[in-house]
């Protein structure tokens, strides 16, 4: 658990709706820059879906977002893999140039 000392309490503002969180003191640009791409990605929607409503635009906007994390997270679970391909391919090059 935290220390209190650790913690800090800050408000933030998507599309006018105020958002008060206590998180770690540490964390805080991490929450604001998150908060600048929410805000990012809310507008471009509402400019390509000027009729919806604004719980429609929120959810085409976090549904973007998670599927970005989870194409991020996909990508880092095939490095470890690729990075084998690539040595067991420099292997094969060198075996195979020997002969």
């Amino acid at each position: 658990m935290a220390k209190k000392d650790d913690l800090q309490f800050i408000q933030i503002y998507i599309q006018g709706r105020k958002l008060g969180m206590t998180i770690q003191r540490d964390t805080e640009p991490v929450y604001r820059n998150a908060k600048d791409l929410l805000d990012e990605v809310f507008v471009l929607y509402q400019k390509k879906y000027p009729k919806r409503s604004w719980e429609d635009i929120l959810i085409y906007s976090a549904y973007n977002l998670a599927v970005a994390l989870e194409l991020k997270n996909n990508e880092e679970d095939i490095a470890p893999l690729a990075e084998k391909i690539d040595s067991l391919k420099n292997e094969l090059d060198m075996i195979l140039s020997e002969e």
